[in-house]
This record gives structure tokens, sequence and C-alpha cells, in this order.
């Protein structure tokens, strides 16, 4: 096909050659050189440098694209690099279990859905498009159908899960404090079989699975977590997990319904494994011991915590501790609840109110009572955190089809608090959560962007509060700005 003569007309790079496209438009190519054939020199195309639009001449970097089309050029940038700073070094952990590949998708959506509460798996890749997580690490698939397929892949492999957890808990010091408790996250999906009714939820009609963690005290993070069925009983699960995890050193602090002779084999076999389990309040040897007559009050502690330390002739020692405030409370349930039913009897009534705020304790080790009391008090802390993970985060709703899913799915959710109590621990450090909330600072996390200019990305424009969190989290550079006084500055004497 000829080229018309007002096209060939139209001024264009030299050494360039107008060609017809197969969509009927007219291209331009580069002459690169020449060939010599059967005698003669032959001139060799190159690359399309450009085309001819509407008379003019159109160089093929300035062709206009859909902005739907083009890769964002403001992203998120705040709660991803703090993320990356107090988490990639679990980058090179999970990469002792799983491939590369494997583990930036784990890496990248624990880090969104701790950035992201309420995401969804089907809304992975759109926020990472949208957050500099996709500029930290670049090309990580994370399609609908590629999570799906990739979190039935990952539960298929349960063994590498196991694998992961004893890696952790072989980092445990002999000498910390691990507490090991459980927690229910509601499963109504009809085809895993993970799903059951367990107790707690027979009244409300939901299904349950039952995950158990393992929280060091020290590190102030979770070592190690696995999930069960909801109908499974404590005694059986406990043992399991720890057998699964590998735990073999550390001090087990436990709740009442967690029973010492659940792991009776396990503590015999594991020399540094301890344990501090409370008792039940009609326990025999509180009275034989006469553990609620307290000998001192904890000097260390807000609250005024009375307390008092028994040792055992067969090695173990006794723990007990009274809370006034608790025991106010109690006292007031109990006797409304006596004028509500109409059942008040003075003698019952003088049995119980001495066990009012009390808790006592039962362990294998020398601990203070200051010790023996912040495991207890610490436990309570974890739980609400894990409140937080179950309704306000909106990690607790499974929705996965398999078993195979959950557990990758809880896997992935085991990594996010991780990562979440890395992030509450700076916080804390830095003084940023004494008059914000957890939620309030991912707020202020979300709304630092980056913008792209040429080859360089920019903060954009902040407020100055949200600038002075940033600089106290180590996200930008200098130092805290002192708080300014309120009022009018002093005129200075002439």
């Amino acid at each position: 096909m000829s080229i018309p003569k007002e096209i060939l007309a139209v001024k264009r790079p030299t050494n360039t050659v107008v060609y017809v496209t197969s969509a009927g438009n007219y291209g331009v190519k580069k002459r690169i050189g020449c060939r010599y054939v059967n005698g003669k020199n032959r001139p060799v195309n190159g690359p399309t440098v450009g085309h001819i639009i509407d008379g003019k001449y159109v160089p093929i970097e300035e062709k206009k694209k859909d902005t739907s089309s083009m890769a964002p050029a403001l992203l998120d940038w705040a709660d991803a690099q703090l993320c990356e700073d107090l988490f990639s070094d679990m980058i090179p952990e999970l990469e002792k279990v799983y491939s590369h590949s494997d583990t930036m998708k784990l890496y990248a959506m624990a880090v969104l859905r701790v950035c992201n509460p309420d995401v969804k798996d089907c809304e992975l890749q759109e926020r990472y498009e949208d957050s500099f997580l996709s500029v930290l690490h670049p090309d990580i698939p994370l399609s609908r159908n590629t999570v799906s397929k990739f979190l039935s892949g990952i539960g298929k492999q349960l063994p590498l899960i196991y694998r992961f957890m004893q890696n952790r808990a072989e980092k445990v010091g002999i000498d910390h404090h691990l507490l090991i408790d459980g927690t229910l996250k509601s499963d109504d999906s009809t085809v895993n079989s993970l799903s059951d009714f367990s107790y707690k939820t027979r009244l409300k009609n939901r299904n349950d699975i039952s995950v158990l963690y393992a929280f060091d005290l020290e590190r102030q993070e979770p070592v190690c977590s696995l999930c069960y069925p909801g109908n499974m009983l404590d005694v059986t699960s406990y043992s399991d997990f720890i057998e699964k995890c590998g735990i073999s050193d550390g001090i087990i602090v436990a709740d009442k319904g967690f029973p010492v002779s659940a792991i009776r084999k396990q503590l015999k076999d594991r020399e540094g494994l301890r344990y501090l389990s409370p008792l039940r309040r009609n326990d025999l040897m509180i009275k034989d011991h006469d553990m609620l007559s307290f000998e001192g009050i904890l000097t260390n502690e807000r609250e005024n915590i009375q307390y008092r330390k028994c040792s055992l002739p067969d090695g173990r020692f006794l723990y007990s501790f009274r809370d006034p405030v608790r025991a106010m409370k109690e006292e007031s349930d109990y006797l409304r609840n006596r004028k509500r039913n109409n059942d008040y009897d003075a003698d019952n009534y003088r049995k119980k109110s001495a066990s009012f705020g009390t808790i006592v304790f039962v362990s294998d080790t020398d601990l203070t009572p200051s010790q023996a009391w912040r495991c207890y008090a610490s436990r309570w802390e974890i739980e609400l955190v894990m409140r937080f993970y179950k309704h306000a985060l909106d990690f607790g709703d499974r929705r996965e089809h398999t078993d195979y899913s959950v557990y990758a799915s809880e896997f992935v959710d085991f990594l996010s608090e991780m990562l979440t109590y890395r992030m509450i621990n700076r916080l804390k450090e830095k003084g940023l959560l004494a008059t914000q909330t957890y939620s309030k600072m991912l707020k202020t996390l979300k709304r630092a962007k980056k913008v792209r200019i040429g080859e360089e990305w920019k903060l954009v424009r902040i407020n100055p509060a949200d600038e002075e969190s940033l600089r106290k989290m180590g996200l930008l550079p200098g130092e805290e700005q002192p708080k300014r006084k309120r009022g009018r500055p002093r005129k200075q004497a002439l």
C-alpha cells in the first residue's frame, strides 16, 4: 500500500521511514543501518518511534495513556514504610521454610491486613497497588484467583507451618514467661470440618474455630499459633499445641480452664518447661496453706495488690493475690444477684466474701510475687488486643470454604498479629498511645502519602501534628519539635 504524499511530507526525525500499521494508521520507524544482500545495500528498520496523527508527527513517548491504565502515582506510604521497618526481618525467617515467591505473598498479605483492617482477600491486589508496598516489593501477584489458590496450597503443606512455628519456639529463653491461651473465632462455612459448634456459642447459633497461641511476655509478641476445631476439648488441644510447635522452654501461664494434668507428659519430657496455673477457689490447698491471709502489698504496681507466697513440701510454690477494686465489684455483683433472686444467706455470704477479688496460683518454679502477678496481669492486656483483632479488625470472621484455606488464612493472621504487636510496642515506646488510640494512629499513618515526581517519590504535605507523629516513629528525619507554649509571648524590656 502506497503512502500518500501529504503523509510523507509531514516533518519527522531524520533517518526514519513511514509505514502503514495493521490498524490502517501511519507509523514511523527508525532506520538503524543497512544490510548487504545480493550485491545491494538494503535498509534495516528498527523500532517504532512515533505515529502521524492528524497531519502531525507524535513521538511515541508523548502518546497520552488513559489514567485507568496507568500505575498509581499517589500511594499510601507511612503505614507500609513502618511495617517494612518493623517486620522486614520476618522475610528471611519465612524463607527458611518457604520459597521466595511464597514468602513475599505471605509477607504482603500480612502487611496489607494490618494496614487495611477491613480488607477482604478479593481486594488485596487493589490495596497492594495503592500502597507503597508495591514500590518496596514490586510485582507480587495478589489477584483473587491467585490468593485463593495460594492459600489452598499453603494449607495443604501444614507441616511447613509447624516447622515455622518450631523455629520461633526455639528462640524462647528458659527464663521467659510464655503465656498459652486460646480464643474462639466465628466461622460459618458449611464445608470445612474445623468449623463446629462450641459450648460458648451454642446459644447464639454460631460456629467457631478454636485458635491457641503462645505469647512471649519478655519479647511482647506472639511466638506461635495453631487453629483447632471449635468443639475440641482444651485438654486435647493444649497438649497437641505444645507438641506440634515444639515448645520446650519457658513458663506457661494458663487460665483456669487449663489443667496442668493436660500437659503432664510434656512437662516431664521437657526440663526447661515450667508452669504457673491458677487454682479454683474451692481448691483445698488454698485453705490448707491459709493463702487468703495476705502478708504484704506489691510496691511496684499501680493497684494496691495484696500478696502471699508459700512453698510446698513437693518443691512447688503457691502465690495468692487480692485486688480490692475487683473485690468490691464481685461483692456488689453477688449482693445484687441475691437481691434479684431473693435468696440471700448470711452464712453463705461469710464463706464467699473472703475470696472476693482473689486469685491463687500454683507453680513449679520459684518467682517473686511481683513476677507472678505481672504474668497474670499481662494475660488480660493481651486478651484485650486479641479481642481487638477478633471484633474491630474483623480478623475473627473466617469465610474460607476448605480446611486448607482456614489453616493458611489463620497463619497469615498470626503474622499480622506479630506485626501489630510490634507496631503497638513502637507507639508505646514513643509515647504516642498516651493520648491517641491505636486505631487513630493507623488513620494518621494512612493520611501520609507519597507522590511520584519524575523518578522520585516525595511526601505530600500533611498537617504539623501528623508530621510530628511520623517523626517520633522514625519515619521522617530530624528531631522532635518542642511544644509551643500557649498565650502571647511576653514583651522584652528595652
